[in-house]
């Protein structure tokens, strides 16, 4: 018998017998469940204490293999929500920030940092033990500790995204330095996304270091081709800008800001120019759906659906699903 064949009957008597500590488990007890497993016969060499023993080690190896991935994942998910909450700081004091900086105002990239977080509605500080990520929301019941005022629900709907972000990205590319640029792009989109719910703008703070991430990330073909990343930049800019160019005269006012510009020409830069057409027709549907829906909802008129989020859901399924789209495409095309 060899080892792989004593690990994966070690899987299955470990899900048969999930209550059962394998250290304590006699030979002859094993010996019999093994028998009694449907996948296996009932093999005279079954009865070897030293294929037994090995299958034992096997077993005690997986349990405290999944313990260390229960305790691993954990700890993911503990991190995912403290990032998640400084992403909830950049996005209230971010728009300020970017204001004061334009009108040369003392406040600068620091106010990122300090002063510590503050009630929005009393500006008292917030005592550390009631900014404990998700679960001083839920203690405190959605209200405010200082002045009782409701907390607004986008506070742990953030962190509780911004632990998604943290946990997909190692599930899907491993512990490795493209997680760090993974989380920086879900959280720069994240970010700016919300920003543009909020206020419909895109700011330059966000899009243009985006672009420049993307490049940089892509200098060693880390996700695409560093020229397939220029082009992309280039592409994504410029499809957008004559676009709007071409329907702005013919609605009577513009069509999309330079905001949604930058945002694609910082997709082409980390996905490269071949993942635009679909990153721009899936944005298109969904703005589409949202637009429907919010006119059947709340009938006609209004601001518009803000486009960059919209983006931001494309270039993520992209992200993480685009090369399975573009050969399933591929196969429904061709055949």
């Amino acid at each position: 018998m060899q080892w792989t064949d004593a690990w994966e009957i070690a899987i299955a008597l470990m899900e048969t017998h999930p209550d059962v500590n394998p250290r304590y488990v006699r030979y002859t007890d094993m010996h019999a469940w093994i028998c009694a497993l449907p996948d296996f016969d009932d093999a005279p060499e079954k009865s070897n204490e030293r294929i037994l023993e090995a299958i034992q080690m096997a077993w005690m190896e997986e349990v405290k293999l999944r313990r260390f991935l229960s305790l691993f994942f954990i700890a993911i998910g503990l991190l995912g929500l403290l990032w998640g909450s400084f992403l909830n700081v950049v996005i209230h004091r971010l728009p300020k920030t970017a204001a004061a900086g334009i009108s040369n105002s003392r406040r600068s990239l620091l106010y990122l940092a300090w002063p510590w977080s503050f009630c929005p509605q009393c500006e008292e500080p917030i005592k550390p033990w009631n900014n404990i990520p998700l679960l001083s929301y839920l203690l405190l019941r959605g209200k405010s500790s200082c002045c009782g005022c409701r907390i607004s629900l986008s506070y742990p709907l953030v962190e509780i995204v911004g632990a998604v972000i943290v946990f997909a990205a190692v599930l899907r590319f491993g512990l490795n330095i493209d997680v760090f640029f993974v989380v920086l792009f879900l959280s720069f989109l994240l970010v700016a996304s919300i920003i543009d719910l909020k206020r419909y703008y895109l700011l330059d703070i966000l899009t243009l270091p985006l672009l420049w991430l993307g490049l940089l990330a892509n200098l060693d073909a880390r996700f695409v081709l560093i020229n397939e990343a220029v082009l992309g930049a280039v592409a994504g800019y410029l499809s957008l800008a004559l676009l709007s160019a071409a329907v702005s005269p013919i609605i009577n006012r513009r069509a999309m800001g330079e905001g949604d510009f930058k945002l694609l020409a910082a997709l082409g830069a980390w996905l490269g120019w071949q993942m635009l057409p679909f990153v721009l027709f899936t944005a298109s549907i969904i703005a589409l759906f949202f637009s429907a829906v919010k006119s059947f909802v709340r009938g006609r008129g209004g601001r518009q659906i803000p486009f960059g989020p919209c983006l931001s859901v494309a270039a993520i399924i992209m992200l993480f699903y685009g090369n399975e789209i573009i050969l399933y495409y591929w196969d429904f095309v061709w055949g």
